[in-house]
């Protein structure tokens, strides 16, 4: 029985292998594939900032502040895509992240005459599987913020607070001190949000506190450490590719 035994054991083993090695290729050819879209969009983004650059629009003063408003407003899309998603360059650091996203969103959805100011701290180090959901939330939260709280308002502050605890658990909050969520409190992308917290136990909440108008959301510790998956892994390869990009305006 024991060669019959070993015999098993050893086309387990090989199986297993013949498993691994399929879930790599899997993996390369994902990355492959994000690195060509990638490339396709930071190259179509950076061909309409050149248009903009070259239209007739910039012949009569009107036309060029148009032109630079669309121009601005593609390269802070970019810009927020990139802390979301790596989508025309690899992702920094989620500290780096959250402040080119706050920024970013704040710059995009404000009126040009409104001066917004933003405060971004960030304490611990959060676990790799929620670093997409904190940055998908804080979007939402500063984007409502901004849309919702600052309306028609000429000066506002919006707060961004990210505490991690040394056991892993999670605590992202909004502040801004505009008008408040008003009768309808939550919409779609809040329903998202509570959603995306729920899968990894935590909660979304919204309250009017005095002057300020806080959004947070919690996720307790794991209970366990989460097995890493593929998206991890080629997510980790993404940040050692070397590869840099970014869509940028034309120069000269």
């Amino acid at each position: 029985m024991k060669p019959l035994s070993f015999a098993r054991s050893a086309t387990g083993q090989a199986c297993l292998v013949e498993h691994r090695c399929a879930e790599a290729d899997r993996a390369e050819l994902v990355l492959l594939a994000f690195r060509l879209l990638r490339h396709q969009t930071k190259n179509a983004l950076q061909r309409i900032i050149a248009e903009c650059a070259q239209t007739g629009l910039r012949r009569t003063a009107a036309g060029a502040a148009l032109a630079d408003d669309v121009q601005r407003r593609i390269i802070l899309s970019a810009q927020i895509s990139d802390a979301l998603f790596g989508l025309t360059a690899e992702p920094p650091t989620i500290e780096r992240r959250l402040h080119s996203l706050v920024n970013a969103t704040v710059e995009l959805l404000s009126d040009g005459t409104q001066m917004i100011s933003t405060e971004i701290e960030v304490i611990g180090g959060c676990p790799d599987p929620l670093v997409p959901v904190v940055l998908h939330a804080a979007h939402e939260m500063v984007g409502n913020a901004v849309l919702h709280g600052m309306h028609v308002r000429l000066l506002g502050k919006v707060l961004v607070s990210l505490y991690i605890s040394v056991d892993g658990a999670v605590s992202l909050q909004v502040r801004d001190d505009g008008w408040g969520p008003g009768a309808a409190k939550t919409g779609e992308g809040h329903a998202i949000i509570a959603s995306l917290a729920r899968q990894h136990g935590g909660t979304v909440s919204l309250a009017r506190t005095a002057e300020w108008t806080l959004a947070m959301m919690s996720i307790p510790a794991p209970a366990v450490v989460p097995e890493r998956r593929a998206s991890d892994a080629i997510s980790r390869t993404l940040l050692s590719s070397g590869e840099q990009g970014g869509v940028r305006p034309p120069t000269g």
